[in-house]
C-alpha cells in the first residue's frame, strides 16, 4: 500500500475537498441521498441503512496511539467515508489496525494474532480513495471450549474467596471483575479452569488467561505481625 505523508494543513487543504466530494458523488449517486450534520457529510439515515443491508461494511479498523488528529476524527472520517467501522479493540473480526507507535498492548496483540497493521498515512490513503481493501481477518485458535460439566474440580474453597480478577477472553480482550473463587480443576481439553461465581453465575474462566488474580480474603497481617500490631 502506497504510503502518502500528509501534514495537517496539507490534509486540510488537499484531502478535506476529495473527500467531500466523494461522499456527495457516493451518496447522491449510490445511496440517493445526504445528510449534512455540523460540519460533515453523512449518509442519510435510509442510506447508511441500505449500505449495511448490503454487508459492504464488513472491513472492521482499530487505532492505537497518537495520531496527528483527534482520534475522534479519524474515526469520523473512517466510518462516514469508507466501507469500514471502527473497532476499539483488537480482536479476531478486525482487519486492520492504524498504529501511531509499535509498543502499545494492541500493537502486540495485533501482531500477535494477526491483524494487519498499518501507518496513519496508509489510513488516510485509504479515506481519500473510499474504501480500505477487504483483506483476510485472522483466523481463530480451534481451541474446544469445556464447560463446567467436563471440568474435574480438585480443589475447592469453602467458604469462596474473594478475589479481583484481570481476565483476557478469546479475542484477547482484557476485563476487570471481581469474583468468588470456589474451585480450580482441570478440563477435559487439558486446561487448568478455575470455578467462581460472577454477579451470583457461576463461570469457568481458563487459568492460562488469567492476567491477574489477587485474593482479597486473606488477611494481609500473618500471626506474628497480628501480635506485634496488638502490642502497639
Amino acid at each position: 500500500m502506497r504510503a502518502i505523508n500528509y501534514g495537517n494543513a496539507e490534509f486540510d487543504k488537499e484531502v478535506m475537498p476529495q473527500l467531500s466530494r466523494h461522499a456527495r458523488d457516493t451518496c447522491s449517486s449510490t445511496y440517493g441521498g445526504l445528510d449534512r450534520r455540523g460540519s460533515g457529510l453523512f449518509p442519510t439515515d435510509d442510506a447508511v441503512g441500505d449500505f449495511g443491508k448490503r454487508g459492504i461494511m464488513a472491513v472492521k479498523v482499530s487505532i492505537t496511539g497518537t495520531l496527528s488528529m483527534p482520534r475522534r476524527a479519524a474515526v469520523q472520517l473512517i466510518e462516514s467515508h469508507t466501507n469500514a467501522q471502527f473497532s476499539p479493540d483488537v480482536t479476531y473480526d478486525v482487519n486492520y489496525l492504524v498504529a501511531a507507535r509499535f509498543d502499545t498492548n494492541k500493537a502486540k496483540r495485533a501482531v500477535q494474532i494477526g491483524v494487519t497493521v498499518i501507518s496513519e498515512a496508509e489510513m488516510l490513503h485509504c479515506i481519500q480513495n473510499g474504501s480500505f481493501p477487504e483483506n483476510s481477518k485472522p483466523l481463530r485458535p480451534d481451541v474446544p471450549h469445556c464447560p463446567a460439566d467436563d471440568v474435574v474440580w480438585i480443589e475447592e474453597y469453602n467458604p469462596a474467596r474473594l478475589c479481583f480478577l484481570e481476565y483476557s477472553d478469546a479475542e484477547g480482550v482484557v476485563s476487570q471483575r471481581f469474583i468468588r473463587l470456589s474451585c480450580k480443576g482441570k478440563g477435559g481439553n487439558g486446561y487448568d479452569y478455575l470455578g467462581a461465581f460472577d454477579d451470583e453465575r457461576f463461570k469457568t474462566f481458563r487459568a492460562d488467561r488469567v492476567v491477574k488474580l489477587e485474593d482479597l480474603s486473606v488477611d494481609p497481617l500473618s500471626g506474628a505481625q497480628k501480635s506485634k500490631a496488638a502490642k502497639a
